[in-house]
């Protein structure tokens, strides 16, 4: 049970991180195109 727990939470700071340098680096590349 605690591996599960363990695992959902990495999975959700993991895709909330990449969620998070996914705007920033979008707006990178709209602004050198």
């Amino acid at each position: 049970i605690l591996g599960s727990v363990m695992g959902i939470v990495l999975n959700g700071t993991l895709v909330s991180q990449i969620l998070m340098y996914r705007k920033p680096a979008v707006k990178k590349e709209k602004k050198t195109m």
